[in-house]
């Protein structure tokens, strides 16, 4: 919208953060016994859904982070609390909760100015979208499951998922929620699939391995993802062990009773990830997983290559400027949904309303200003005039070795 000259008020991604009531938050450390890999998340994911119950009679409305439980239930007589889970085929889990440690009240001027209210924040509409069944959740990613599309090329077809990220954002007028939108795209082929279709092409072991080392990929059983190490040939499901619970433990017996998948090819490769350990008491810790339980997140080459395909795509991915407003705008009904998920708890709308939170579409007027346009010269010191649609370009058609740098995180981007 122009204004004054040269000025212009835009439409900003931004949406404004409402404290309907004081909020009052108390953080629990906890451990787990035996001890869970802190990359095994989602065994910790599976514990705490099992014990919530048992949890939230105890503290209340309750959230956890890391190796901490974050409630809305001051508890002084049950700091050191045993809470049980069975789970079939493994041992019970124990979590042992200490004294509270830090208590914060959180007030609508608070989120505006005190980064540890932002902090906390930021879990409590992490929360809320939790609860909501529609949604599946890639670290700062967020995507829709019930807007899938499935879009064919020449060869395979892909799983494309709408999403968004979140972040805050200071302003000179306050703290805002920034909502972006970000897709991810899955393979719809296996990684084993995509391994024994390049062997039948003639492609060999370290081919197939340069190509796939430092590529994103997601298992099926889980909501993780993970980057490729390197592949290992050498090493299958059945002769592959490590110590799980304290015993020497296949893989194939691992993923049965871990997550309840049944490895059908004994002979595949595995994929290895080397993670950090973050308790410090060695270098790092290799995990290993199954090619036909994962799937590559990405496009290939192939596919970027298929004309035909690459139009269908676009029409999720290159959008008009009112219909991106639209998707953008609708990250608010995330957070008021009343659906009830699988384990019939609060659903997001309860959630936001307990808490007392209210996210909206910023009404602020942001200001930018144009300018104007950097001049531009050819080789010959011609200007190129801004209402020139062609100008010479200079190019090379046998470009068969390139170099694309880019920050890790955004691996996929690039």
């Amino acid at each position: 919208l122009k204004g004054k000259e040269n000025e212009a008020h835009l439409y900003v991604n931004l949406f404004e953060i409402k404290l309907n009531k004081e909020l009052k938050l108390f953080e629990y450390p906890y451990t787990v016994e035996p001890e869970i890999d802190d990359t095994n998340n989602a065994i910790k994911e599976k514990l705490f859904k099992s014990c919530s119950r048992e949890l939230r009679a105890k503290y209340g409305e309750c959230f956890i982070s890391g190796n901490k439980l974050f409630t809305t239930k001051k508890v002084d007589d049950l700091y050191d609390v045993k809470s049980i889970l069975y789970l079939k085929g493994r041992n019970e889990y124990i979590l042992h909760f200490s004294k509270s440690t830090n208590v914060k009240t959180i007030k609508q001027e608070d989120v505006q100015k005190d980064p540890l209210a932002k902090q906390f924040i930021e879990l409590i509409i992490k929360d809320i979208l939790h609860s909501n069944p529609n949604l599946n959740f890639y670290k700062g990613l967020f995507v829709l499951t019930n807007e899938k599309e499935k879009i064919e090329s020449k060869n395979r077809t892909i799983n494309f998922y709408p999403g968004f990220t979140t972040s805050f954002m200071e302003t000179e007028k306050g703290n805002y929620i920034n909502v972006t939108l970000k897709n991810k795209i899955i393979q719809g082929e296996s990684i084993l699939q995509y391994i024994n279709r390049h062997k039948k092409e003639g492609y060999k072991n370290d081919y197939i391995k340069n190509e796939l080392k430092g590529r994103s990929f997601k298992v099926n059983y889980a909501k993780s993802n993970y980057r490729i190490n390197d592949i290992l040939f050498d090493r299958n499901p059945v002769n592959t062990k490590f110590l799980y619970e304290g015993k020497d433990t296949s893989l194939i017996k691992y993923y049965l009773e871990a997550h309840h998948k049944e490895i059908k090819d004994k002979n595949q490769p595995l994929i290895l990830v080397v993670k950090a350990d973050r308790t410090k008491k060695q270098k790092n810790i290799n995990l290993y997983f199954i090619p036909e339980l994962c799937s590559l997140a990405g496009l290939e080459d192939e596919d970027t290559q298929d004309r035909e395909f690459m139009q269908k795509l676009s029409k999720f991915t290159k959008l008009e400027p009112k219909e991106r407003i639209e998707k953008t705008n609708e990250f608010v009904k995330l957070l008021t949904n009343d659906e009830k998920g699988d384990d019939n708890k609060m659903t997001s709308k309860e959630k936001a309303d307990f808490y007392g939170i209210e996210i909206k579409p910023n009404n602020e007027r942001f200001k930018a200003y144009y300018i104007k346009p950097t001049k531009l010269v050819d080789g010959k010191n011609k200007e190129i005039g801004e209402k020139q649609n062609t100008f010479p370009v200079y190019q090379t058609d046998n470009v068969k070795k390139w170099l694309c740098l880019h920050y890790s995180k955004n691996y996929d981007d690039a």
